[in-house]
């Protein structure tokens, strides 16, 4: 079992990161990559789940796979991860239907991936 200085230490790194995603997505600028966007929201997202929002976790994990920050060209390891963790918030909800949607396009992504040689840019 954790102590209380441990749990409190996590938890205090946890809002540390989450208040720099903040600052990241409102510093951003037109110039700023579609992809640092997108990945600072699906962090943002997983910050939410920690603190025990999933209303806002589902918010910024569907702003993550918006066309408006994945591309049919963005990384598939990025948008992969965004699709597994929007399905284990579906599965939350009790969004069954949603859920297995999303795991079946992060199973496709997933096979893609280990099918298709990678390109440098692919790499993380």
């Amino acid at each position: 079992m954790k102590s209380c200085s441990s749990v409190l230490t996590d938890l205090l790194s946890h809002l540390n990161l989450w208040q720099l995603y903040t600052k990241v997505l409102m510093a951003s600028t037109t110039s700023t990559s579609i992809e640092l966007k997108c990945t600072v929201l699906a962090n943002w997202a997983q910050a939410y789940v920690f603190f025990g929002d999933p209303h806002q976790a589902l918010q910024d994990a569907n702003a993550a796979l918006s066309p408006q920050y994945t591309l049919s060209h963005s990384l598939k390891g990025m948008t992969m991860g965004c699709y597994f963790h929007r399905a284990k918030l579906f599965y939350t909800f009790v969004k069954y239907q949603e859920a297995l949607s999303d795991y079946e396009e992060f199973e496709r992504l997933r096979f893609e991936m280990k099918t298709t040689p990678m390109m440098e840019d692919d790499m993380l």
